[in-house]
């Protein structure tokens, strides 16, 4: 699986607008996990390749007592590079035949589950549940403020896929559960046979 291309999400941002780094790493932020933070060694060295690729300009702009800000724009080349980008059904990615599998680090766990006591997986699954289950209360509140400010369709829809995705993942955990559960009951006795 092929990582987040963070200069195509630049081009992409700045197609909509030009922006200061800061702008650019609020808006960038989310799409990045606990494990690789986006920061400033990460942003400016790729804007810095941006602005060497002729794909973006940098320019300085003055302000009062505090440094002056840098405001990138995409450049007809990075407009190009961007669209091209954005046409391509071609991913790049070699296929994985389980690909599903390294997109999310549980189910690396739940194949060696066997191992595990069912009272520590009840309560580890139960604590993933509620993750998911806040994630799907977040992604809602978020697309109810995408509607009211009438942002753009694709990028609801693209919420809209998170949000199924957690709900699926949420439903998939409870039948674990319930598993767990049914295993968890005592089999009945086998009957005696009259004679």
């Amino acid at each position: 699986m092929r990582p987040l291309s963070l200069a195509h999400m630049i081009l992409g941002l700045l197609l909509d607008a030009p922006a200061h780094g800061y702008e650019l790493r609020r808006c960038l932020a989310p799409f990045f996990g606990a494990g690789t933070p986006l920061n400033a060694g990460l942003l400016y060295p790729a804007l810095a390749k941006l602005e060497a690729r002729g794909w973006v300009t940098k320019r300085s702009v003055r302000q009062e007592r505090v440094p002056e800000k840098h405001v990138y724009s995409v450049t007809a080349a990075g407009r190009r590079e961007i669209l091209d980008w954005l046409g391509r059904s071609d991913t790049g990615e070699r296929p994985v035949r389980y690909d599903f599998f390294h997109r999310d680090p549980l189910l690396a766990r739940v194949v060696f589950f066997r191992h595990l006591s069912g009272d520590r997986l009840r309560v580890m699954l139960r604590d993933q549940v509620a993750q998911a289950e806040a994630r799907c209360d977040d992604y809602t509140q978020v697309r109810a403020g995408m509607l009211a400010r009438k942002a753009d369709p694709y990028r609801i829809r693209v919420l809209d896929f998170g949000l199924r995705y957690h709900r699926l993942r949420c439903a998939w955990i409870t039948e674990l559960l319930a598993g767990l559960d049914r295993q968890r009951r005592p089999s009945p006795s086998p009957r005696r046979r009259r004679r």
